[in-house]
């Protein structure tokens, strides 16, 4: 079962629990094991992992289906600018649905009243998707927990009781592609999905090495239906310092980062791959700037038309800051929406759906059932809806509660709702995959 403090490690806030394993797991050098899928722990408020698979990140939050309030399609909107409302109007045309213009959702967690007018507004309108399209400037932290407090209110279970999803993007031009992008798009089917995966190694103990072992499980899952994952595999600096070795597999490729910092580019072999993928999911360990040891500049000129982005990695959908402080030192305004957050240059160029994380986030756990329930053939929305209720329950969190006390601008959240700061920028009603496999059974 490992030693008591491994099995602590959950109740410690996400930073120190990464750093307090990376000493405490056993050293080896070889490879994680890659367990099947199927095989994985399903945790909820009632299941939680072994404090070895903990460590590794080798679970999968269970999720379920929650009805909606009805039928409608309704936009929330604080944009009141031509160029967003006409987007804005014509996806809302598409699936002969709303548009609900409010003042300010940076407000929304401060203030009881524009809580209230909203959801009040939503029971009346009765929606199964709500898309959510916030002011760059108003795209905080705050905002996006007041969000779930109105949402979690508009039932009697404290769960979310519609399908939500984000429409954001960098500027105006990008904005209207996306919403360009969202009326066209068709489903994938098996045979068009070509999936790309990265995953970074920071050293040879299991901590390491974990998100390579989620690569290979992605391997082991589209290789049931003939789907090859090709994949890049970054080496951290302190990998390379401990002279890590990882075998390469067919369509693998590697680069290293060096005591400079970040790796500046993506190697040129695997451009080709990484260009004509449909579907790209990232593992490793994030910062502002950064993704699995990569800078985002690097991702600058990668082509995403049409592409299903997920990202594991922390801070994936946080800016580029000159000089940030702690996650509970930092001002909110700094968590709005950026060019140089990873999520909003997928946006720019071109994703179609971008799965990210404001800050710390659990990785794998938590991002692979939103993968399996999109192949499992659901919205974006549903499956939105599916994560963020089930965290809701694991963590025990009241949706009122999520809210602030009147005033301005309400302090920054903390540890205890960052497992809420997912982000999924796509139409809620958007199909990804044309449901490549049957529904999982909850195990």
């Amino acid at each position: 079962m490992g030693s008591p403090i491994l099995q602590r490690l959950r109740a410690v806030p996400p930073v120190l629990a990464c750093l307090a394993a990376l000493l405490l797991a056993p050293h080896s050098r070889a490879e994680l094991a890659v367990p099947d899928v199927a095989d994985l722990t399903r945790i909820d408020q009632f299941t939680r992992p072994e404090p070895q698979d903990a460590v590794t990140a080798t679970y999968i939050l269970r999720t379920w289906p929650h009805a909606t309030l009805g039928e409608a399609y309704v936009i929330v909107t604080d944009h009141n600018e031509p160029a967003y409302l006409g987007a804005l109007d014509k996806l809302a045309a598409f699936h002969r649905g709303s548009v609900l213009q409010v003042a300010d959702l940076g407000a929304l967690r401060g203030s009881s009243a524009e809580r209230a007018g909203l959801a009040a507004e939503l029971l009346r309108r009765r929606p199964r998707f709500v898309a959510l399209a916030p002011k760059a400037g108003s795209f905080t932290e705050n905002m996006l927990l007041g969000f779930w407090s109105v949402l979690g209110t508009l039932g009697s279970d404290q769960q979310l009781p519609v399908f939500p999803g984000i429409l954001a993007a960098p500027d105006a031009e990008a904005f209207q592609a996306l919403v360009r992008r969202s009326i066209a798009y068709h489903p994938q089917a098996r045979g068009d999905i070509r999936p790309f995966a990265m995953a970074q190694v920071l050293g040879p103990r299991p901590y390491g090495m974990r998100s390579l072992q989620k690569v290979r499980i992605l391997g082991q899952v589209f290789g049931r239906w003939g789907r090859p994952v090709n994949s890049l595999v970054v080496l951290e600096a302190s990998a390379v310092r401990l002279g890590v070795e990882v075998s390469l597999e067919l369509g693998q490729w590697k680069t290293a980062a060096t005591t400079d910092g970040p790796v500046s580019s993506i190697p040129s072999e695997a451009r080709p791959a990484l260009d004509a993928a449909t579907l790209l999911v990232l593992f490793g360990h994030g910062s502002p700037g950064t993704e699995c040891s990569l800078r985002v500049s690097a991702f600058r000129d990668v082509p995403m038309a049409g592409k299903i982005v997920m990202s594991g990695d922390c801070y994936s959908a946080a800016p580029l800051l000159q000089a940030r402080g702690s996650p509970g030192n930092a001002p909110d305004s700094a968590l709005a929406i950026d060019p140089e957050s990873f999520a909003m240059l997928a946006a720019r160029n071109g994703a179609v759906v971008v799965y990210a994380h404001m800050h710390e986030n659990q990785g794998f756990p938590f991002l692979y059932p939103v993968l399996e329930n999109c192949l499992n053939g659901l919205t974006v929305g549903e499956a939105y809806q599916r994560l963020i209720n089930a965290i809701l329950a694991l963590r025990h969190h009241v949706p009122r509660q999520l809210a602030a006390p009147d005033r301005s601008t309400p302090e920054r959240p903390g540890d205890d709702a960052n497992d809420l700061l997912y982000i999924i920028i796509g139409d809620p009603a958007l199909q990804p995959f044309a449901g490549l496999a049957p529904e999982a059974p909850a195990r």
